[in-house]
């Protein structure tokens, strides 16, 4: 896949979230390296990589380690790199499947919205005891319709809601589970899909845990949240015309009970953000 191609399926995607973004540019940038690119030309990739998706901490976090890493250790070095944390990736995903039973228990019912890969997987690792899912349609973009139908085929017993219907997701359900895009270290603050803001504070007000799921490479040490680029896509609206709208937003780690992440349980404060960002990191340079 060139470069160009990468970029446009990244600023397109509809779905697929910060997991996908981030395979697509390591994938990316793995085939620049061992096309012959100069170490100008993978710059240049790794810093329109991270445009194409400003709200995503995995983007952010792969192009600037590799960067870093082409900088310091050569081409074969950042190669290496790109590698490890691919192979870390798929590492991921298992462990947090495999940790289900932490957060669910016989006949538990859960509230989500948007399509978070690692809620999904999840949520099929303990299907045998959830006894039903609330999900989000999570419009604009509507991810939550996708999610709903992959869980149905998927033997879950599963009630799509319109987003209006949200106080009525919550107060059915056991517990809110929601996925993340980026995590901030300063001020923590969770970045994912438009909506994810509001399901927490309702949550709260209810007095329904909240658990935010996301792997440590989405974890961003530097940026405020207030920096935090929303990215914006345009939607037709049938019988009106387009809007352009945020399809992010952000929640105060405040609103969020506890996290899960490959590194298991953790509270969302500066401290224990760091402890398994700096953990990632070492992992994927020492491979």
């Amino acid at each position: 896949m060139s470069l160009e191609d990468a970029v446009r399926m990244l600023r397109r995607e509809r779905v697929r979230g910060a997991t996908w973004s981030a395979r697509v540019a390591a994938e990316t940038l793995v085939g620049l390296i061992e096309s012959g690119v100069g170490r100008g030309e993978f710059v240049r990739a790794c810093r329109m990589l991270r445009r194409a998706t400003p709200s995503m901490g995995s983007v952010y976090n792969v192009t600037s380690l590799a960067e870093a890493e082409y900088a310091s250790s050569g081409p074969q070095g950042a190669l290496r790199l790109l590698r490890r944390f691919l192979k870390y990736q798929e590492e991921c995903q298992r462990r947090i499947a495999e940790a289900w039973g932490s957060l669910f228990w016989e006949g538990v019912r859960v509230a989500t919205l948007s399509y978070s890969s690692n809620v999904f997987r999840l949520l099929l690792k303990g299907k045998l005891y959830v006894s039903e899912v609330y999900v989000l349609e999570s419009r604009p973009g509507a991810e939550g319709v996708r999610l709903a139908a992959d869980l149905e085929l998927n033997g879950l017993e599963v009630k799509l809601l319109p987003d209006s219907f949200m106080k009525h997701a919550v107060e059915s359900a056991d517990l809110v589970v929601v996925g993340a895009d980026m995590v901030t270290v300063r001020r923590p603050t969770l970045v994912n899909k438009v909506g994810t803001s509001a399901i927490a504070r309702l949550a709260n007000a209810l007095g329904k845990p909240v658990v935010a799921v996301f792997e440590s490479y989405k974890i961003h040490l530097a940026i405020t949240p207030s920096r935090v680029r929303l990215t914006k896509r345009a939607y037709h609206v049938r019988g009106y015309g387009v809007l352009r709208l945020p399809i992010f937003d952000r929640t105060p780690g405040n609103q969020i009970s506890k996290a899960l992440t490959e590194q298991g349980e953790i509270s969302l404060d500066p401290r224990a953000l760091r402890r398994v960002y700096d953990e990632f990191v070492e992992s994927i340079k020492a491979g």
